[in-house]
């Protein structure tokens, strides 16, 4: 049943506030016989202490829906009793005097521990008895006179300043937790998740200056400490903190990073910042764990903790991120020794090296990217015994082969000596593998190549010009096979060896047998032709055992023999 007289309830009335005036307006002369007609503890009801249970008992009394004011109680399923407790005021409750000038009433929005300044006159609330100075319980508040007679109607608001900062902040506040504003970080957060992220935030915040306070005060969030006064402006000075921490995000939060890490004890830091990452255990903190993660990436970048840091333990793969490594890891990483780590250093070479000296040790920071370019390059740089293994030719052919140019030899940063690309190896082991057949027949293969022709100085570069120029058409039997893996045509070798040999004879000339067979004449007379300049004088090469090559300029002697043919003709014709 309803209650017969049901006053007039106000948009933002407290719960509690309603249930005093109607039990007054009813002519109950107080709460305890109200409570003991309709079964409810009267303890709970002095102190505004409500369960569910009694709720369902009272509301059909008085017609009262408190979801359309802002009470807290029934917030308890949203965000469970131990977070309600801790920002809610029950018995002990604070008031606007402005507001109670306006309409004498409990508002809802004052059961909010965090809130100390009223939003709607910006004037600080009054928490004790300003006569007594003793905690004003809802009783005394809703029979409008404390104990000690002093008539709470007639208080003016305090004449305290209130730093702007803060303010601006606890209007924010109230923003966010009654009226469920649209702030640019939390407008996707629950009230639940705000209030998860607020606290795990005091964390970092407690012990450091508060930044919204011009005069210098300490944030104290987790203070017993003084007054129930004292603690309720502690937590209201904590809040307003958090307001600003993530008003400039990313900023702010790096900034209270930063100072958490200068001010506070290292015991201290190391427990405060375990707790705080357990917000990152609750869904839908990403983007805050992401710019954390950030943050101490950048530390451990700088040389500003180390790898064994508690967000590294928590998600390894986050070392992968960094930007720069420190010595010991890139030695590691690229296999290199301590000699040849700052043989590179100093070369100013593809490792880009940050040097720091904190007064005990000089730290040496390496750049990822270029140590990922170093291993690159060690990777795909291989000495010239390495590529000729991979060839399946001798060292020394290598060498041959960057002299006339198949090979190129290259200056490796990571290496002493000049070294040849893997790539450009593979390539030419492409280019030349022979055609995949079944069975090589009886070609020769390329170590038998060179051993048959090596008097006819046929050489492995030969082989390989030849098999570049497409003039020998090798096979093999093996897909991935190298060169040594190549079988010849006898005959194709043959040609290439009478190329190579009119190669060389322009390039040095006839030998003395060459010279005596073409012109058709013996030694004595070849020394005749050479003393009246018929033909040019030879050079003369010393062999490794002391014996004298001659050779016959190839112009002269073609000439000679041309002049030769033309007089055999000519007495040939005259014969006929």
């Amino acid at each position: 049943m309803l209650l017969p007289v049901r006053p007039k309830i106000y948009e933002d009335e407290s719960w509690i506030s309603y249930l005093y005036r109607i039990v007054f307006a009813n002519g109950y002369p107080s709460v305890s016989l109200f409570s003991s007609v309709f079964s409810l503890p009267l303890k709970r009801v002095k102190s505004n202490d409500f369960g569910l249970e009694q709720v369902k008992i009272i509301t059909p009394l008085m017609d009262f829906h408190s979801e359309n004011n802002g009470s807290l109680w029934e917030l308890q399923s949203e965000i469970g009793s131990t977070m309600l407790n801790k920002i809610r005021r029950k018995n002990r409750i604070m008031y606007c005097p402005t507001c109670l000038q306006e309409s004498y009433y409990h508002r809802a929005y004052w059961e909010w521990r965090p809130l100390v300044i009223c939003p709607r006159h910006k004037q600080r609330m009054i928490q004790i008895c300003p006569c007594c100075k003793g905690f004003i319980s809802i009783q005394a508040f809703m029979q409008q006179k404390c104990s000690c007679g002093y008539t709470f109607s007639q208080s003016s608001a305090p004449s305290l300043d209130i730093d702007k900062s803060f303010l601006d902040y606890q209007l924010v506040l109230f923003d966010e937790l009654v009226e469920h504003g649209n702030n640019a970080l939390f407008h996707d957060y629950s009230l639940n998740n705000f209030l998860q992220l607020a606290f795990k935030s005091f964390y970092l915040l407690d012990g450091l200056q508060s930044y919204v306070h011009k005069c210098p005060q300490i944030i104290r969030a987790f203070s017993n400490q003084g007054s129930d006064h004292d603690r309720t402006d502690a937590l209201a000075v904590a809040f307003a903190n958090v307001m600003w921490m993530y008003e400039d995000y990313p900023y702010h939060f790096h900034k209270v990073l930063d100072d958490s890490s200068n001010y506070i004890r290292a015991e201290k830091r190391f427990e405060r910042r375990l707790e705080f990452e357990k917000l990152f255990q609750i869904k839908g903190f990403d983007r805050i764990e992401k710019s954390y993660e950030k943050y101490w990436l950048k530390q451990i970048d700088h040389g500003g903790v180390q790898k064994n840091f508690s967000i590294f333990k928590r998600n390894p793969a986050l070392l992968e991120c960094r930007t720069y490594l420190n010595k010991l890891e890139t030695k590691k990483a690229a296999g290199i020794s301590c000699e040849k780590f700052f043989r590179l250093y100093e070369k100013d070479s593809i490792l880009t090296v940050q040097k720091t000296n904190d007064g005990h040790l000089i730290n040496y920071r390496v750049e990822r990217g270029s140590l990922i370019s170093l291993i690159q390059q060690k990777e795909n740089f291989i000495t010239k015994g390495n590529a000729a293994k991979i060839l399946g030719i001798e060292r020394g052919t290598v060498r041959r082969l960057i002299d006339v140019g198949i090979l190129i030899a290259h200056k490796a940063t990571s290496a002493r000596f000049d070294q040849l690309r893997l790539d450009e190896i593979n390539l030419l082991i492409d280019h030349c593998r022979g055609k995949l057949v079944r069975s090589n027949g009886k070609r020769l293969s390329f170590h038998q190549v060179l051993l048959k022709y090596f008097v006819y100085g046929l050489t492995a570069a030969n082989l390989i010009e030849y098999t570049l120029a497409k003039t020998l058409a090798p096979t093999t039997t093996k897909p991935d096979g190298n060169l040594a893996d190549n079988y010849y045509s006898d005959a194709e070798i043959r040609m290439c060896l009478h190329h190579i040999k009119q190669k060389k004879q322009e390039r040095e000339g006839y030998n003395t047998k060459e010279v005596m067979r073409l012109l058709k004449i013996g030694e004595s007379t070849l020394w005749r032709l050479v003393d009246n300049k018929s033909i040019a004088a030879p050079r003369i090469k010393v062999t490794a055992r002391g014996r004298k090559r001659y050779h016959f300029e190839k112009t002269s002697v073609d000439r000679l023999a041309a002049e030769n043919s033309i007089k055999m003709g000519g007495i040939a014709a005259c014969t006929n």
